[in-house]
């Protein structure tokens, strides 16, 4: 990013927080910009040594599985100490993790960000590009499209931790019910919401009251790629030929009336239609799974897991919806050890057995790949193997995906623009393109290049 477009990248800042969006300020680091290949710096046997020092860490996270996995770390690796602190979670850890990085002190060594949150903090030039210590020489231990959402134009600003593939899930005893056959795709996705719609009036195909994670990753599924950055150059159509199929598709169950549009996600209304069966699908990222498990506990044996509906019969493509990546900070005194710590979460076989015993998606190949873990029957499912289905959504999800370097503020103006459509004001093309124009005008003001 050229100097001029940092300086007013950075003067927005204090505006988005007034307005709780955080957005990731360009720093004094004198870390490489993200399209710059960085000299190296250091190398594995310097991280590997720095784990054998008296070093405390501050890691910044709100997964559940990481208490237990720091424990394992630290067990590993006597020496290194890990200070945990749960600062809330997405937006509320960004927005914090913003102000410490604006005031320069309380940084943490270390930050779960997800992977729709990271190109900000890349850009911001608020996180170690893991290029210049050798890192990069663990792209093999990745799916390739999970791989590509930690590399933001040329740098690698973090390593995976999870990953959401598409996948639907859906009511094994509301089908049963009203002889429902599960759809494959979209087309007999609208037809059997009419048919449970026709039976039953007070249940749905399933909720959306409209999010833009959702949306990108069924436009990504659909081959849209309306985003893309190389420095301070952006681009943005949300009128390309999967952005407009998507629309087409999710219009008709929202005008005929086939989807809940009216409960947001994670609200008292929407985990009680989980529940009861008012929904007879949710489409969401294979950590759906693991959220049933926790939040819905008394619909086991109720859910089943199916691949997501193809727009093409026969067709097998995949988006992701959510995922996240542990990424070092600049302003670390402590990069090799902090570094060592990520690269031990993310591809080490003990780590990962914890967290995918305690409900985590995988990112590794070798865990989407065992045996142990693909052959699972999971007892909530009804005995099913439901890893088998996200593996496969794993390796159809198209790489490339770009998200941009101001991702977290368009989505969250999403419902400003999009959302009448979910209202039957509007419709959802004629929405996109309002938040193209949004999207386009803030960035342009924050000093980027957009067209």
């Amino acid at each position: 990013m050229i100097r001029s477009s940092r300086r007013r990248f950075a003067a927005g800042i204090a505006a988005v927080a007034v307005a709780a969006l955080p957005l990731a300020a360009c720093g004094s680091s004198t870390e490489d910009a993200p399209n710059a290949k960085p000299s190296a710096v250091a190398t594995q046997a310097d991280i590997d040594a720095a784990l054998q020092k008296e070093t405390t860490l501050t890691f910044w996270a709100w997964g559940p599985q990481y208490a237990d996995v720091v424990k394992a770390f630290e067990k590993a690796y006597p020496k290194v100490h890990v200070k945990l602190q749960n600062n809330g979670s997405n937006n509320t850890e960004y927005t914090k993790l913003q102000n410490v990085i604006t005031a320069g002190s309380g940084i943490p060594d270390v930050a779960q960000l997800e992977y729709t949150a990271l190109p900000q903090f890349a850009f911001g030039k608020s996180l170690v590009d893991l290029n210049a210590y050798g890192v990069a020489s663990m792209k093999d231990k990745y799916s390739p499209s999970i791989w590509s959402e930690v590399n933001v134009s040329g740098g690698l600003f973090g390593l995976p931790q999870d990953g959401g593939p598409l996948a639907m899930f859906y009511r094994q005893d509301v089908f049963d019910k009203y002889d429902l056959k599960v759809p494959t795709t979209w087309d007999e996705y609208i037809a059997t919401a009419k048919k449970l719609r026709a039976a039953d009036p007070k249940k749905y195909m399933a909720p959306d009251a409209g999010e833009a994670g959702l949306t990108n990753a069924l436009i990504w599924q659909a081959g849209g790629k309306p985003y893309s950055a190389d420095g301070e150059k952006v681009t943005v159509n949300l009128a390309d030929e999967g952005s407009l199929k998507w629309a087409k598709t999710w219009d008709q169950l929202i005008k005929q009336g086939l989807i809940d549009t009216s409960s947001p996600s994670f609200s008292p209304e929407w985990s009680q239609g989980l529940a009861d069966g008012k929904y007879a699908t949710w489409i969401t990222g294979a950590w759906g799974a693991g959220t049933l498990q926790n939040r819905i506990p008394q619909a086991k044996g109720l859910w089943r897991v199916a691949p997501v509906p193809q727009y093409e019969a026969g067709g097998k493509a995949s988006g992701a919806q959510g995922g996240s990546a542990s990424s070092v900070l600049t302003a670390s005194k402590n990069k090799l050890a902090a570094i060592g710590f990520v690269q031990w979460m993310s591809a080490n076989e003990d780590a990962n057995k914890i967290w995918v015993d305690e409900g985590g998606f995988p990112s590794t190949t070798n865990m989407l790949g065992g045996d142990e873990w693909l052959n699972r029957k999971v007892d909530y499912f009804g005995g099913q193997q439901i890893n088998t289905i996200f593996a496969e959504s794993t390796e159809n999800v198209s790489p490339g995906w770009q998200f941009l370097p101001y991702e977290v503020y368009a989505d969250s103006v999403f419902s400003d623009n999009v959302g009448p459509a979910y209202t039957k004001k509007s419709d959802l093309a004629a929405g996109l393109k309002q938040w193209q124009e949004q999207i386009v005008s803030y960035g342009n003001q924050q000093g980027f290049s957009v067209n």
